[in-house]
């Protein structure tokens, strides 16, 4: 038996996941589940943070992309192509050209890379009202002036004894006023 080598497959975008599981299911009826390795979605987690809540959300670093490790031969070129979901291998359409190990190196230590780091998705925007809920200003109310998406952090301006002070929070201390209202 040959190595088993990367190739990349174009499946139906946002149904990744019921893309693989097609695959493996095709794969466990003919038996040949000996002749594939893993079966990958890159995926990044990010921090989203709605109605001053903050939520883990896992999304995929490729849209419409699988990565398959394989020992490719035409049956199993053809099981993996007629899957439900699956458009087609990278590549030729009698020839899928498999993937560089570098690539797949750098492919893998992102996807890791961005779940560590967790990016922060936002949606706030400077000279909005917020409400701040947590921390010594709790129930003070403010703009905001300035948002460090690296820092996950905003300088809001809070009115305290007539003067408006710029006060430094974490996304998750505050609240937009709008969504208070509904």
């Amino acid at each position: 038996m040959s190595d088993m080598k990367w190739y990349a497959l174009y499946v139906v975008s946002g149904l990744e996941e019921q893309a693989k599981r097609n695959i493996e299911k095709n794969l466990e009826n003919y038996k040949l589940q000996d002749r594939v390795g893993q079966i990958l979605i890159p995926k990044q987690t990010q921090i989203q943070i709605k109605k001053g809540k903050r939520q883990s959300v896992e999304t995929n670093l490729f849209q419409g992309y699988i990565l398959i490790q394989a020992d490719l031969d035409k049956e199993l070129i053809h099981i993996i192509k007629n899957s439900p979901k699956v458009k087609k291998f990278a590549g030729t359409y009698d020839n899928p050209i498999p993937l560089e190990d570098s690539e797949v190196d750098k492919l893998l230590r992102r996807s890791e890379k961005k779940t560590r780091e967790s990016t922060a998705e936002i949606d706030l925007i400077k000279g909005e009202e917020v409400k701040i809920i947590i921390g010594p200003f709790t129930d003070f109310t403010g703009t905001i002036d300035d948002i460090n998406m690296e820092k996950s952090s905003l300088k809001v301006l809070v009115k305290i004894f007539g003067r408006a002070t710029a006060v430094d929070l974490k996304f998750d201390q505050i609240v937009k006023l709008s969504e208070l209202k509904e």
